[in-house]
């Protein structure tokens, strides 16, 4: 999350397997954040976040995050 927020999206690539999906839609956050950066955003506010956990809700040991991040010109 921070790293989206960030628009690190060498890092957040980088970082991406397919044995360890930190992201899901890795190309569709990429194309977001790229067309950000094209607006002139610098970063990215994390308005929310929060996992499948939360609600109690468990897929053996692994749970999904969610989150929202508004990227917004200056």
């Amino acid at each position: 999350i921070d790293q989206i927020a960030a628009m690190d999206s060498k890092t957040l690539l980088a970082e991406w397997n397919l044995d360890r999906q930190t992201v899901c839609g890795m190309m569709p956050v990429q194309t977001a954040i790229r067309f950000a950066e094209a607006q002139g955003v610098r970063r990215g506010t994390v308005l929310k976040s929060g996992n499948s956990g939360d609600r109690g809700y468990r897929r053996g040991q692994y749970c999904v995050g969610y989150c929202a991040i508004a990227f917004s010109t200056p």
